[in-house]
């Protein structure tokens, strides 16, 4: 089971609280790629691997991804994929106890440049897998977010898709 919502008027507010939290997040990390930003998600417990690279199929897009993987366990996971061709979110969420109540994740995607306010949300439940294809504007950045309520520090971060 899963749910989404679209969030009207919201993406600025949430893209500037962001960008402060991923400002603050990366002014510890040392290692930091200008593009792939994370932080938190419980670091004892699991690892947060954002990533992207430029889409193969639509020009000026790009391809992005978190991943958090439990550090004892690989088949513990949850993924968080955005194709730039089509617009397309895919969410995998194949854990078990990533988060206190041990039913949902949430999935958050927010326009991050001037001018463009949009947000997304979803919430997966546990052993779920879903697509979903929205319609957004071209040539946007956006950020890409996955939450968990388990001693998180915040969620796992990414700055580096576009439509």
């Amino acid at each position: 089971m899963w749910g989404r919502t679209f969030v009207r008027n919201a993406g600025k507010a949430i893209g500037a609280a962001a960008a402060a939290l991923l400002t603050l997040s990366l002014a510890g990390a040392g290692t930091a790629n200008a593009e792939d930003g994370s932080q938190g998600f419980n670091a004892d417990n699991w690892t947060c691997e954002p990533g992207s690279k430029p889409s193969a199929t639509d020009p000026g897009g790009r391809d992005a991804w978190i991943t958090v993987r439990h550090k004892d366990d690989s088949t513990n996971f949850a993924r968080f994929y955005f194709q730039a061709h089509g617009e397309i979110f895919t969410f995998t969420n194949s854990t078990d106890v990533i988060n206190s109540s041990g039913d949902t994740l949430q999935f958050d995607a927010y326009a991050i440049e001037f001018n463009n306010d949009w947000d997304w949300r979803w919430w997966l439940f546990k052993r779920t897998w879903i697509e979903d294809n929205v319609s957004l504007p071209e040539d946007q950045g956006f950020s890409m977010e996955l939450w968990s309520d388990q001693g998180s520090t915040g969620p796992c971060m990414n700055r580096s898709g576009r439509t």
